[in-house]
């Protein structure tokens, strides 16, 4: 599991929202620019642990996850964009390219809609609470 640390910003009945230091966190990643700049995430996984404003919390998400999400947003449109290029390359250049770059953006918008509705990829999780 891949873990982190956390401040909890807002408890609910049922979820909570716990914000990360985004500096500390995407220091490493050379991909960090592509990142929302909202670094809170909504965590229903709590196991009713009393947790209030301010705690620090521990959340983890599973490696499978993670490679799943990185699978979906960097490697998957590559060869959705290159298969469509290959296919309509008897249009031309510049018209196969807009197309492929059209599908591209339907691809993600869907994706981003299936991820809202469904909540499928982040299944964070709570681990404990830190003092």
């Amino acid at each position: 599991m891949l873990k982190e640390i956390g401040e909890v910003v807002k408890v609910e009945k049922d979820k909570i929202k716990v914000k990360f230091n985004k500096e500390k966190m995407c220091a490493g990643c050379a991909h960090s620019f592509l990142c929302k700049k909202d670094n809170e995430v909504v965590v229903k996984n709590f196991e009713n642990l009393p947790l209030k404003k301010g705690d620090k919390v521990e959340i983890a998400i599973e490696e499978k996850k993670f490679i799943l999400i990185n699978l979906l947003i960097f490697l998957v449109p590559i060869f959705i964009f290159l298969f469509i290029l290959f296919i309509f390359k008897n249009l031309g250049e510049f018209k196969s390219f807009l197309f492929a770059l059209m599908i591209m953006c339907g691809y993600f918008l869907i994706l981003k809609l299936i991820t809202k509705k469904k909540e499928l990829f982040f299944n964070l999780k709570i681990l404990k609470a830190l003092e």
